[in-house]
């Protein structure tokens, strides 16, 4: 269902849908499902999740831009050039733990340092600088890209989280409104049965045919069972309202539910179980590469290890070399004047003599990737026996399910048989009102355990980190 169709169906009751009695029309929990997923503001915040994951990949990209550097001085006093210092260099910082480096340098003045004299025309240099010790293997910039791109994985799996949560109270939702759906037109129907029934009474004892008293307890039954339509259709608007909490337009306008909107009803429904409990062992099976809240551990883990072996470089002294070749260009031509003799090249090494610092670090890490792990653990188990203790609960409520049908027809058959007998004059109305009750309750009873599997089934999903939005 579109967006814009389900405003349109929501606000006016035109769009084609399948058609109830009395006007109303069936909203359908594929098509909520779809609302909430589209337009509902968590959704839309989840959806920013990725988003801001995104941005952070891209800012950590920025580690490896070129830079461009224009370093310029000038000095004069008393009307003497001291100097003019020129330098312009461009560096590209790469994917490895070299960077490259390329420049043109032109000095001049009466008091010039001599390290800055370079030849009339300018002096080109290119050349890298590698670290051979600390930093060969991992850096800061390559530490921050790669935790990046963890992290947009995990905004991805965090978005999920959010999602299977706000089905889950949206699904609550909707079985909630649908089971006070179904318990209202089952009161609605047993007011029409009394009152129908005390209508005919009231003929019989006008014309003769029996006491004043079957009226009373016709008429007694009549208020009663309105008593409870009223408090079943309060419960029908109340869930009404918790249902249309999460719905809202494409422009996040809060709907509302209109007042002939009702849910499908149970006859339309599949009750069954979703997985078998081979099924079951094959998910938890692969459970750790499935549920998106495990695969937040593997991921948080994924980045302390990137963490642990930026500590782990740190350990390594720091061994700094570059190398630069030197040219002088004649007539503009760079490479005419070139020589393998003119170079400028350096190094750098230092080392910390205890290392306290760094191997406090580095242990620190190791602890938290030894929490995470055993959070990761813990909560493994914890998903492994709800999902398992939700498929009992799905299973067993189907029996329930199964054996309440099968008293409802009871109750039917032994109702109908009753009244069979009362038209012979062989029972009495308190009987019929006894049996017409009991099938009342168990109708009740079996609304109650299809919404109840229902809302289990969404939860069974839920804990397993898969939502379906076609249960």
């Amino acid at each position: 269902m579109k967006p814009k169709l389900t405003l349109l169906f929501l606000l006016t009751w035109g769009i084609s849908v399948a058609q109830e009695p009395d006007s109303t029309k069936a909203f359908s929990y594929e098509s909520f499902i779809e609302i909430v997923r589209d337009n509902h503001p968590v959704s839309q915040q989840a959806n920013l999740l990725v988003e801001s994951g995104e941005q952070k990949l891209k800012s950590s990209r920025g580690g490896f831009d070129p830079i461009l550097k224009v370093d310029y001085a000038e000095k004069q006093f008393d009307d003497k050039n001291y100097y003019q210092l020129n330098k312009n260099e461009l560096v590209i910082p790469s994917r490895i733990a070299a960077n490259f480096r390329a420049g043109y340098e032109q000095n001049q003045g009466d008091f010039l340092n001599p390290e800055n004299n370079v030849p009339s025309s300018g002096l080109v240099y290119a050349g890298i600088a590698i670290p051979l010790g600390a930093g060969l293997f991992i850096d800061e910039r390559r530490k921050d890209f790669q935790q990046a791109k963890l992290l947009l994985e995990a905004s991805e799996l965090e978005r999920q989280l959010f999602l299977n949560q706000l089905f889950l109270d949206a699904s609550v939702a909707y079985w909630q409104w649908f089971q006070a759906y179904e318990t209202y037109e089952i009161a609605q129907e047993a007011f029409n049965l009394a009152d129908t029934r005390f209508q005919q009474i009231r003929q019989n004892f006008l014309q003769g045919n029996i006491p004043a008293i079957d009226t009373l307890e016709a008429f007694i039954l009549v208020q009663n069972r309105e008593v409870t339509r009223f408090d079943a259709f309060n419960m029908f608007q109340k869930a009404g309202a918790e249902l249309s909490n999460f719905l809202w337009s494409e422009d996040l306008q809060p709907l509302m539910i209109a007042p002939n909107i009702i849910p499908n009803r149970q006859d339309q429904l599949t009750t069954a179980l979703p997985v078998s409990q081979e099924g079951v062992r094959t998910l938890l099976q692969n459970i750790n590469i499935s549920h998106p809240e495990l695969m937040l551990y593997t991921n948080k883990l994924d980045v302390l290890d990137v963490d642990r072996r930026m500590k782990v470089e740190k350990l390594k002294p720091k061994l700094n070399v570059n190398y630069n070749f030197l040219s002088a260009p004649v007539n503009g031509e760079v490479v005419q004047n070139f020589s393998s003799n003119d170079y400028k090249w350096g190094l750098e090494f230092s080392m910390p003599i205890f290392l306290r610092k760094e191997r406090g670090d580095l242990q620190m890490t190791k602890i938290k990737i030894d929490q995470v792990d055993l959070q990761f653990q813990e909560k493994t188990l914890q998903i492994n026996n709800k999902v398992q203790a939700l498929h009992t609960e799905m299973a067993t409520l189907l029996d329930q399910i199964d054996v309440t049908r099968q008293a409802v027809t009871n109750y039917q058959a032994l109702l109908n048989g009753e009244k069979i007998k009362f038209q012979g004059g062989e029972s009495s109305l308190f009987i019929i009102n006894s049996r017409e009750n009991s099938l009342v309750n168990a109708e009740i009873k079996l609304v109650e355990l299809i919404s109840k599997f229902m809302q289990t089934k969404a939860k069974f999903y839920q804990a397993a980190g898969n939502f379906q939005l076609n249960i």
